[in-house]
């Protein structure tokens, strides 16, 4: 019974059932065993009611019984069949006459569950039932894929049996591989590529082999009219039953591969903010966009959620990004000495200027200069920063010189500036001027889908900082995080994690590791009724819900919660 549950679990969760019983009783007892594996359960009280709800919605397998009211289980069978041949259906009854039996299998039914059900046998044909289905998905989806690489006319594609007999060959080998398909098709592989220099050949044997992906890179191709660098890519076939009947090879030209490299590698930099959310995407896409212009921009969110990274990534990918990126922190220093580092001032200047000092301005010239929490910076000193932005010059402190400034402003700031503004705390000419753009960065408490990225991102960085081995972080962890308010954002994650590398000797980061708010709080969590607690919840399961593009077993979990949860949740503030 436990591997009939498991197979259930791995291969239902996904799909949906159609349930078609008269007995009230039996519907809603077997409706609430099937709820606990099936994404979806919808049930009907005869095969007319089951025929019309089809008709507006596939189902992946629809289980019935035969005798019914309007329209019995084999009429409906019939209708259903018109619909979709394919339709995979189980048919219970309590009568096993042959002329029942008979029609079903002319049908192409031949899973019968006999009443009264009992719940071990029904299950186990259930789950064979789920099996088949995901498994002819796997062969569809294998099959809509070769097709789809098949019809691309920038790899060469190469399909071999399990003799390595060549079964298929795109028009892209004669391209890349100087072979002409139709001569080579039906051709033992080895024979053909014989004077290679069979790295080709060790690839795919490596697949054959092993039955796993292979993958070479840039590898010296002399098959070709010229000689060329390659990537090849390995993979294998299986049939209906698991096993393999060959297995394909990809070979890509390094060209194109360079260039994906570059791309991906420009991208990186701005990877330094981890997070595969939509939301940080368009952060990433912004930040494309102001790398490669002049713009001053404004970078705003709450303090911890990487407003100084952001900086550096506008920066670094910019065509100033070999020049200078200084970094000023406007919050820390006094009036008088914050003028001074940005603009610097002559000797003599005021007491204690013993020599002439060279200001941030002047040191980043050409290049950027990041204005750290300019919402703490006195109205003079803005005053002096609106002529740089607007005249592209400035005096140092003392003289009355003015200096040429070529220089990129980048400000960040936790605060609402206009609010300031209202309040004459900030210039309004200047709240003007550098609002050019403004690019704002979430909170965590907003992309929890990022928790586990950052997660990993932390594993790696704080192992090799303490020379440890940590493999992961355990669920209750992950469940702890994701419950969490957050009001330091990745700071205070980043912190979390520093602090349970200090006290973890395991592989696996448990609850005892983290610092005690964090266990504080998800006690608080847990022992809630309703199951879990967010701030603002019911636009956090809606967020859950698109980021998973409405999967709810994924949604449940990067809320953290289960689906049962979920549902109610969902129930509870009519999200539809």
């Amino acid at each position: 019974m436990e591997s009939t549950v498991a197979e259930l679990m791995q291969y239902a969760k996904e799909l949906t059932v159609l349930y078609v019983e008269d007995n009230n009783s039996i519907r809603e007892d077997m409706t609430y065993v099937l709820g606990r594996f099936f994404s979806l359960v919808t049930t009907a009280t005869n095969g007319k009611d089951a025929v019309d709800m089809y008709q507006l919605q596939k189902y992946d397998l629809i289980i019935s019984d035969i005798r019914m009211p309007v329209m019995d289980g084999i009429e409906m069978t019939k209708e259903i069949k018109k619909i979709n041949k394919e339709q995979v259906i189980i048919i219970t009854s309590a009568h096993d006459e042959a002329r029942y039996l008979l029609d079903l299998t002319n049908l192409g039914i031949d899973k019968f569950v006999m009443k009264p059900i009992d719940n071990k046998t029904f299950l186990k044909t259930v789950a064979q039932s789920c099996r088949h289905i995901t498994y002819e998905r796997e062969i569809q989806r294998y099959k809509t894929n070769t097709e789809a690489i098949f019809r691309s006319v920038g790899e060469a594609i190469i399909t071999v049996d399990n003799d390595m007999k060549i079964i298929n060959a795109n028009n892209a080998v004669k391209t890349i591989c100087g072979k002409v398909p139709e001569n080579i098709i039906g051709n033992d592989f080895n024979s053909v590529f014989s004077t290679c220099t069979n790295s080709c050949c060790e690839t795919l044997a490596e697949t054959m082999r092993d039955g796993e992906p292979s993958k070479k890179s840039r590898l010296e191709c002399c098959q070709s009219h010229k000689t060329s660098v390659v990537n090849v890519t390995t993979y294998p076939l299986l049939g209906n039953n698991g096993k393999h009947y060959g297995a394909v090879m990809v070979i890509r030209d390094d060209t194109y591969t360079s260039m994906l490299e570059t791309e991906l590698k420009q991208r990186r930099e701005y990877h330094k903010l981890v997070g595969k959310s939509e939301a940080m995407q368009k952060v990433y896409s912004l930040i494309q966009s102001l790398a490669v212009v002049k713009t001053t921009v404004v970078i705003t969110g709450e303090s911890g959620t990487g407003k100084e990274l952001v900086a550096e990534a506008i920066h670094y990918t910019g065509e100033r990004g070999g020049k200078p990126l200084v970094k000023v922190n406007c919050s820390a220093l006094s009036e008088g000495l914050l003028e001074s580092e940005l603009f610097g001032h002559v000797k003599g200047a005021f007491t204690g200027a013993l020599k002439d000092k060279t200001g941030r301005f002047q040191m980043a010239e050409g290049g950027t200069i990041f204005l750290d929490e300019i919402g703490d910076m006195s109205l003079n000193t803005q005053l002096r920063l609106l002529r740089v932005l607007q005249e592209f010059e400035f005096e140092r402190v003392g003289d009355s010189i003015p200096v040429k400034s070529d220089v990129r402003v980048l400000a960040a700031t936790n605060q609402d500036l206009k609010r300031k503004v209202v309040k004459g705390e900030f210039r309004e000419d200047l709240y003007y001027r550098i609002n050019v753009m403004e690019l704002h960065i979430p909170p965590l408490r907003e992309r929890l889908s990022d928790i586990h990225s950052l997660v990993s991102h932390f594993l790696d960085k704080f192992n090799l900082r303490f020379k440890k081995n940590i493999q992961n972080v355990s669920a209750d962890v992950m469940k702890r995080f994701m419950g969490h308010r957050w009001a330091g954002n990745v700071r205070e994650l980043e912190h979390a994690m520093e602090h349970a590398f200090v006290l973890c000797d395991k592989p696996v980061i448990t609850v005892d590791d983290l610092p005690a708010n964090f266990k504080e709080r998800a006690e608080i969590i847990e022992n809630t009724p309703e199951g879990f607690l967010l701030p603002d919840e019911r636009n956090k399961i809606i967020q859950a819900l698109e980021q998973s593009r409405w999967k709810k077993n994924k949604a449940a979990e990067l809320l953290g919660v289960s689906r049962v949860t979920l549902y109610e949740k969902m129930k509870k503030h009519n999200i539809k």
